[in-house]
């Protein structure tokens, strides 16, 4: 367990691309950016009542990487996650290489909702004068 995300019941799981799921015919998942967990991980944050969607960063700590995702389900094997191999390689990976997912971003979206109205408002608001300056 993480300093981290020991308050979470989090750990660090092994990664693998979707393509080494049990069930093979998940071409869905390459394309986005949500991953794979154990049910084990949705026990974890429902007892914490984090508001949806998930959202999570994994870290690469050996190469020092870091990305953000969602979670599609909750059906891997314990101990493992599976996430899109675009978000694999960007990660710089080696299958079955230990990552650390953090806890649950619980205000990302929210913050982001609020941040992205404020820029929408001010945008209609100068609208005319950006298409004249074109």
């Amino acid at each position: 367990t993480t300093g981290n995300n020991a308050e979470y019941g989090e750990h660090d799981y092994k990664c693998y691309p979707v393509s080494f799921m049990a069930s093979d015919n998940r071409t869905d998942v390459n394309t986005g950016g949500k991953i794979i967990m154990p049910p084990s991980a949705l026990d974890s944050v429902t007892r914490l009542n984090i508001p949806y969607p998930l959202l999570f960063s994994i870290h690469n700590p050996v190469a020092d990487r870091t990305t953000h995702c969602g979670v599609l389900e909750f059906v891997a094997e314990e101990g493992r996650i599976y996430i899109p191999y675009w978000m694999f390689r960007n990660l710089c990976l080696q299958e079955g290489q230990r990552v650390l997912p953090n806890a649950p971003l619980a205000n990302y979206a929210e913050g982001f909702t609020s941040m992205g109205l404020k820029h929408l408002a001010r945008l209609l608001r100068h609208k005319d004068e950006m298409l004249w300056s074109i």
